[in-house]
């Protein structure tokens, strides 16, 4: 049997392409975007993802959430709460990102050393 990559199709295609049940965040600098590791929060509580969160941004890597939102307004709401506090956010005089893959893809990529 012969395996075949999508990666190639979503480096051309897209901006960026997020994976599932990854279990890392991802390092800005040398990141592909189109292969960029999203970390399932479906069953996460607020706490669970502030706490990864802040593991992420303390090491400088990009926390990316892979969220269905079928029928699960709890799930929603939690994602919200998570992305506008300010623990997640950054307080006065830090820098952090929060927002959909394709806006924070587009910061990484400006920000991405030439030939990536």
């Amino acid at each position: 049997m012969e395996t075949k990559s999508y990666v190639p199709l979503i480096a051309k295609r897209f901006l960026a392409g997020r994976g599932f049940r990854d279990e890392s965040p991802n390092d800005p600098l040398v990141v592909d975007l189109a292969q960029v590791m999203g970390v399932d929060s479906d069953g996460m509580s607020f706490e669970q993802m502030k706490s990864l969160t802040t593991a992420a941004a303390g090491r400088g890597a990009w926390l990316v959430f892979a969220a269905t939102r079928s029928g699960n307004p709890a799930g929603s709401a939690r994602r919200r709460k998570c992305w506008s506090s300010p623990d997640v956010r950054g307080r006065s005089g830090q820098r952090r990102l929060a927002g959909y893959v394709a806006a924070v893809a587009k910061y990484v990529r400006a920000r991405q050393p030439a030939g990536r």
